[in-house]
């Protein structure tokens, strides 16, 4: 297998926000270094990019599948993320950048469309994230809670 092939295969395995546009070579080598980290991943991660409403609203609804239209995917991810992470129509998520001390419980709602809507404010303003930032977001349990580790691409 080339590393072409390789690094399709890495990128492959993510899920990309519905709506994302284009990354750039730069933000793809980053990803791909970020994906290769060693950290280990349990769960489909999740490439979104910060917008507006994200940023400025503190309001971050996921809904997700492939449309990065310089990647060789295309799917929508199956409601099943949010069974393996034993969501239910609202309750909290715990956010946690890996290697930081701090986590942030974040209420959530499942919408009718499937998406989930958290309210992050404090995980917007604490990791002073951007518009226009791309995230990795991994979904994970830990002692059964559902949690999402955010990693800055």
């Amino acid at each position: 297998m080339t590393e072409d092939e390789y690094n399709n295969k890495i990128l492959c395995g993510c899920s990309f926000n519905i709506r994302m546009s284009e990354i750039t070579d730069d933000e793809r080598k980053r990803l791909l270094s970020r994906l290769k980290s060693g950290e280990r991943i349990t769960m489909k991660p999740l490439v979104h990019r910060l917008t507006a409403t994200h940023v400025d609203k503190y309001v971050l609804c996921l809904y997700v599948g492939f449309s990065c239209s310089n990647l060789p995917c295309k799917q929508r991810l199956k409601k099943s993320v949010a069974e393996e992470l034993n969501l239910q129509k609202s309750g909290t998520i715990q956010f946690r950048v890996p290697k930081e001390p701090c986590c942030h419980d974040v209420s959530y709602k499942i919408m009718t469309d499937g998406r989930a809507s958290c309210q992050w404010k404090d995980v917007v303003e604490v990791h002073r994230l951007i518009v226009g930032q791309l995230l990795v977001l991994a979904p994970t349990l830990e002692e059964d809670d559902p949690v999402l580790l955010l990693y800055e691409v």
